[in-house]
């Protein structure tokens, strides 16, 4: 039986996905497997993929006509998942099947949001250049600016590592955000 879950809830298809097995996700999808199955976490096999970097299988699921957007039960897309997983192929990938790149999760927080919380530069450039939105604001009221302008404030001279990576995604933010008010 090939939809049966392990006891994470997860199928063959959650499986093959993770391990970037993208001929047996074609096979799968040709046999009627379902591949927008949820594991525990309510994650579709879209979500593994890019949780781990596996960006033929996103290319094959989108080919086969898989929604890439849907949310998990944290209300976060495989977009999300990607940023988290520090997958750069992976988000760029997502930003060629053109996905919403402001959906928020529960938190109210966009994939934007948490590269900028992860520090994850080269994703948050990427996602700056493809327009995702710098503006929006999480359940807290907080855009991703100003989430960095107050751990600035809250943060120690003591760790000037974090500091300097908090000062470089605010020069990130704001330069962009410049260039973008002048085209």
């Amino acid at each position: 039986d090939l939809s049966i879950q392990d006891d994470e809830e997860a199928t063959p298809a959650h499986t093959a996905a993770e391990r970037g097995r993208t001929q047996t996700i074609a096979f799968l999808h040709s046999i009627g497997i379902d591949l927008y199955a949820r594991d525990r976490k309510g994650n579709t096999p879209a979500h593994r993929a890019a949780e781990r970097g596996c960006k033929q299988v996103l290319t094959t699921l989108h080919q086969l006509g898989i929604m890439l957007e849907l949310q998990n039960r944290r209300g976060e897309t495989p977009l999300h998942r990607a940023v988290r997983g520090n997958k750069p192929k992976a988000v760029q990938t997502l930003i060629e099947k053109e996905v919403n790149l402001d959906q928020q999760d529960n938190q109210g927080r966009t994939a934007l949001y948490w590269a900028v919380v992860e520090m994850k530069t080269p994703i948050i450039a990427a996602l700056l250049k493809a327009d995702a939105n710098r503006y929006l604001a999480d359940k807290k009221r907080l855009a991703p600016l100003e989430w960095v302008k107050k751990e600035l404030r809250w943060r120690w001279m003591k760790d000037s590592t974090r500091i300097e990576q908090l000062k470089a995604v605010q020069r990130l933010l704001q330069t962009e955000s410049s260039e973008k008010v002048d085209d």
